[in-house]
């Protein structure tokens, strides 16, 4: 019986070390936003998550072209 690959394992397929890299990177700075949000007023919280979503879905368009 075959096992079904992780997401993990789908998310590199075909993807060099160099753009895995590049990715997790990107990711991780996207991410990185989201550091201190609780220090800042909710009003402003829509714009960062904005932010993130933004970044998030360019890596992915990113991923999907290569």
């Amino acid at each position: 019986m075959n096992e079904m690959p992780t997401p993990g394992e789908l998310a590199t397929r075909g993807a060099s070390d160099t753009d895995t890299g590049e990715a997790e990177e990107a990711i991780k700075s996207a991410l990185g936003q989201l550091d201190g949000l609780e220090d800042v007023p909710v009003v402003e919280h829509v714009a960062v998550f904005e932010s993130v979503q933004q970044e998030l879905a360019e890596v992915l368009h990113s991923v999907d072209e290569s």
